[in-house]
């Protein structure tokens, strides 16, 4: 399969994604291969093209889960799979530069990454595709990551040493959304504060809770990052936590959060 014709399929995807049920079981076994990370492998394209193609399979991928929600509950668990793998998917990174240098001092953050960043590196489109999956399956299929919880919650965290600014936004976004998704008719406004004692969280709740206070700390912890939208985007977070499940704003977690509330 070509990248031409993989390309078309995006775009198809894109405007009449519905159209393409009757088929998607094809189209699913046909594009998954490439989106596989093979170990120890020489790809014969170049990396920009292999970049370009993971990131057009995602959107498919994406748009098959918005648009063809029926057809594509069978492939649901694969695909998640893949977008868990991809998320983390930065070849030229070198975690060891950060590791050394980043985590002793926040302030410095930005410039190690900066250090690290390699020209005209564009695997990040395919990171960008995979954390929208994430977010898409987070706000459409909820049902569908309730076992997979604890894997998709490590893979967030893991991912807070993101490069790409819009990136990280996203990551913590989508984390911020899965906190909205554990009660029944989460209020959107601040307003509505008052009632949100009163809302019924779902059964799979638990599977994200017993973990919350932990993973919240560790987000919180980049409230040091030199981005603003990184920081507005922790902010927000925090707001959506404290109209969602305002009980867990409370004891060591509050100490922690109370120092970002300031710097903000």
């Amino acid at each position: 399969m070509s990248y031409p014709f993989i390309e078309t399929l995006g775009s198809i995807s894109e405007t009449v994604g519905y159209k393409l049920a009757p088929n998607l079981n094809a189209i699913m076994l046909a594009i998954k291969e490439f989106c596989r990370i093979k170990p120890g492998s020489e790809s014969t394209s170049p990396a920009d093209l292999d970049n370009d193609i993971k990131d057009v399979c995602l959107r498919i991928f994406d748009n098959s889960i918005k648009k063809c929600p029926k057809e594509v509950s069978a492939y649901l668990d694969e695909i998640m799979q893949i977008t868990l793998e991809l998320m983390g998917y930065d070849p030229n990174f070198n975690p060891d530069v950060v590791m050394n240098e980043g985590e002793e001092d926040m302030e410095g953050w930005g410039n190690v990454m900066e250090e690290a960043r390699v020209e005209d590196d564009s695997s990040w489109k395919v990171r960008r595709s995979a954390v929208r999956i994430l977010g898409t399956v987070v706000k459409c299929r909820q049902d569908k990551i309730k076992g997979m919880y604890d894997k998709v919650v490590a893979k967030v965290l893991e991912r807070l040493c993101e490069r790409e600014e819009s990136i990280k936004c996203d990551i913590i976004q989508t984390f911020s959304n899965m906190i909205k998704g554990v009660v029944v008719g989460a209020p959107a406004a601040v307003d509505e504060i008052e009632s949100a004692m009163l809302l019924k969280r779902k059964s799979s709740a638990e599977y994200l809770l017993k973990d919350l206070p932990a993973a919240v700390s560790k987000i919180v912890g980049h409230y040091g990052d030199k981005s603003q939208k990184v920081r507005e985007a922790i902010a927000s977070l925090l707001l959506n936590m404290s109209i969602a499940v305002p009980d867990y704003m409370n004891g060591s977690l509050l100490g922690t959060v109370l120092p970002v509330l300031v710097f903000l």
